[in-house]
């Protein structure tokens, strides 16, 4: 046998009686499992290493030599049996004559004893892929246990990509995102180790509804209210790059990036930003990690002057730079004293009353670290979490997930663009692309637990699609997103706010963001789920690339093609309902749906048990003191309910409660569970309100709450219940419950 280590955290237990000791190699199978990253431990010729799009891969270059050129990497296999070979690749970055990246396998004596070739995609985007170029098959091998070779070959050919490999033994555990952490070790499971690295929350208000745009204080002003007096819910609104230099429409680049601001377009900043915090509005701007010497030759030069640049160069790129040629300094934010200075350079906005950052052009560690604890720092609450909003780079490194919101970039305003992204425009996919970002496993940004994207698309790039028709479906789908924001160019004549749309798109967006509203605690539980099990809320299978789960209650399937009124939904095994009609759908099969304009396709599994609050036009005016629980039949289920201050880090301390909802039914009765709330935080109310629903339910007989019979009644009493024949529904009142006390409901048919 072979030792074993198993890994929980903190904690390594090693079992090593009986073990083998295994020969030296540069990968192991690992729990069934070789990965490699491409970039490292390879010979290679004709490749070099690049960064792209997520990640850190290797790139084939032309040969001029004509000898071609291959990656190589070498690996043992403990355990015998078929495999499954995975590879992170795209597709050439020009026209390929040849859509394939092909592999070539030997052994120990160097005889190869297998080759094919991997279909690449044809987005420019990296995926997953096992299917082969020739007939479409599962690309699996069968090994025996030894030492093994994988080499891939570029034929001397420029812009084939590789960014990992994943090998799994009889497929069992498929790649997701960025993959798993390389098997250099054949004693660490891969899987729990990645599952156990650290992820952070983001603030409570962060899981509501977020805005953006290009205005200045006045338009600021105005949209907020506007929105804010309309009954739409906010909780953050942010003004993008052009908080540097408004009158000159954010050409720059005199502004960027000063430590000022445009004041004469924001003369009054603290005034706009407390008008916001008393509607528990957040604010924030937009930020890089870049001074622009033009305009702003003073803090260039003290920055200069300190050494504070990572390095100095002639930027003739034209973003925020209208004239192309402007000296330009990188902030070196590896350098402490550096990151302190732009800390204290930050400072004053703050002070003002902003809240957080949402940061472009790059999302390096340094840089996003510097702008995350600056927005901690000097938010004036003590041990506060900070927020950041930052772009997809830098998923490849697994410190990310603790400044764990992103965006996908800027989407195009149309309902799909396969080829994204698409770096000549700066496109990076239409909507049906978007949700394949969050909903895909194959795609390396499903491992962004928080991944968010422009509601409504980013820039028309010659699009064609733009309607109501596209606004109300992308709504749909953003509004059951982990985080929802809304922002578009600032070419855009309706800036994406709803209120620019027809009034049928005006109702569909009240519809779906109170929706989202009501549900923060169940939202908000999953989140703290994502941290506790590395399980993110939205989980998708890999095959139909635009549903999901989203949590373990809902399955959406959002329609993204102009003109549909029916849909077709992939059911998993079990029992679903229609969440609008609640009508019951057997799983294990696909069903055509009811898709009208303002309806989402949206299933609940049987059992499922689903929180609401009552509905408030912020997360942080709202309280989970009186709360509808849906209970699903059908099945038993369990949701545990995680709450907490919201603002702090001290859940990190342990400051938090947990309510547990449990749901069974038995052969003579039905049974539902409110546990005594386990744990505490800060400001907690040591009392409740429910209203319980029991879905598709017969009227009862008899009702009984800790075995003492409750009263029917469908207007008076703290402790009633009464039966809605209209939706089939039982409903159970119980007001002002002492949250330490245990609740044991029990329905008799």
């Amino acid at each position: 046998m072979i030792c074993k280590i198993l890994f929980y955290p903190l904690i390594f237990i090693t079992i090593a009686a009986g073990c083998t000791p295994l020969p030296e190699a540069d990968y192991y199978s690992a729990e069934g499992i070789v990965s490699i990253e491409a970039e490292t431990h390879q010979t290679y010729n004709n490749w070099v290493e690049s960064h792209y799009y997520t990640s850190i891969g290797m790139s084939s270059v032309e040969d001029t030599t004509g000898t071609g050129g291959t990656l190589d990497y070498r690996f043992y296999i403990t355990e015998p049996g078929r495999y499954a070979i995975w590879i992170l690749s795209k597709k050439k970055s020009e026209e390929p004559q040849e859509n394939f990246l092909e592999y070539a396998l030997f052994n120990n004596e160097d005889a190869e004893i297998g080759r094919n070739r991997f279909q690449l995609p044809e987005s420019n985007a990296p995926v997953w892929l096992n299917r082969s170029h020739t007939d479409g098959e599962e690309i699996t091998v069968d090994f025996t246990r030894g030492f093994y070779e994988i080499r891939f070959e570029s034929f001397g050919e420029a812009g084939y990509r590789l960014d990992k490999v994943h090998i799994s033994l009889d497929n069992e555990v498929k790649p997701e995102g960025m993959g798993l952490p390389e098997t250099t070790d054949p004693y660490i499971d891969p899987v729990e180790l990645k599952r156990n690295r650290p992820v952070s929350i983001p603030p409570a208000w962060t899981f509501g509804v977020l805005y953006g745009g290009y205005t200045n204080q006045d338009e600021t002003v105005e949209r907020v209210s506007k929105l804010y007096n309309s009954g739409y819910p906010i909780d953050a609104y942010w003004i993008d790059s052009w908080f540097w230099d408004y009158q000159n429409k954010g050409r720059g680049p005199a502004g960027y990036i000063d430590f000022t601001g445009d004041t004469v377009s924001y003369p009054d900043m603290e005034k706009m930003w407390d008008l916001m915090a008393d509607r528990n509005i957040k604010s924030g701007i937009w930020l890089w990690n870049t001074i622009l010497k033009d305009g702003n030759e003073e803090v260039y030069s003290d920055f200069k002057d300190l050494g504070y640049f990572k390095d100095t160069y002639l930027n003739t790129d034209r973003w925020h730079n209208q004239n192309g040629d402007s000296m330009t300094g990188d902030i070196d934010f590896e350098n402490p004293e550096a990151e302190a200075y732009f800390k204290q350079k930050i400072e004053p906005f703050f002070e003002d009353g902003l809240d957080f950052l949402k940061l472009d052009r790059v999302s390096d560690i340094p840089f996003t670290k510097a702008a995350f604890e600056a927005t901690r720092e000097f938010s004036g609450i003590p041990d506060s979490r900070g927020f950041v909003l930052s772009h997809l780079h830098s998923t490849h490194d697994p410190r990310f997930l603790l400044y764990p919101a992103k965006w996908t970039g800027d989407a195009k305003i149309d309902w799909t663009q396969p080829d994204y992204p698409d770096f000549k425009q700066f496109a990076m996919g239409g909507f049906k692309e978007n949700i394949e970002m969050v909903a895909n496993p194959r795609l390396t940004t499903y491992e962004i637990p928080f991944l968010s994207h422009d509601m409504g698309g980013y820039n028309f790039y010659g699009s064609e699609g733009v309607s109501d028709e596209l606004y109300i479906r992308w709504t749909q789908f953003a509004s059951f997103n982990s985080v929802m924001q809304v922002f578009t160019s600032a070419d855009n004549p309706t800036s994406n706010m709803p209120f620019e749309f027809s009034e049928t798109a005006q109702e569909n967006f009240k519809k779906y963001t109170r929706l989202r509203s009501r549900l923060f605690p169940y939202i908000y539980t999953h989140a703290h789920l994502t941290r506790q099990t590395g399980r993110k809320m939205i989980q998708g299978d890999g095959i139909h690339t635009t549903q999901y789960m989203f949590g373990d209650a809902f399955l959406a399937a959002p329609v993204h093609e102009p003109g549909a009124d029916e849909w077709m939904v992939y059911l998993p095994e079990g029992n679903w309902f229609d969440y609008w009609t609640k009508n019951r759908f057997e799983g294990g099969q696909s069903w055509l749906i009811d898709a009208s304009l303002t309806t989402l396709p949206l299933f609940v599994k049987a059992g499922s048990i689903i929180p609401y609050r009552e509905f408030s036009q912020s997360v942080e005016s709202g309280t989970n003191d009186f709360l509808t629980v849906e209970i699903y039949p059908y099945d038993g289920g369990v949701f545990r309910m995680t709450e907490d201050d919201g603002r702090t880090e001290n859940y990190k301390t342990g400051e938090w409660a947990r309510t547990m909802f449990r749901y069974n039914e038995l052969s003579d009765h039905r049974i539902f569970t409110i546990g005594a709330v386990q744990g505490s935080f800060a400001e907690m109310n040591p009392e409740r309100s429910y209203e319980l629903h029991f879905m598709s339910a017969v009227r009862p007989d008899q009702v009984t709450l800790n075995e003492t019979e409750l009263a029917e009644s469908d207007s008076a009493g703290d402790r009633r219940w009464y039966y809605d024949r209209n939706s089939e529904k039982l409903i159970i009142m119980l007001r002002e419950i002492d949250r330490a006390e245990k609740i044991d409901i029990k329905i008799y048919d």
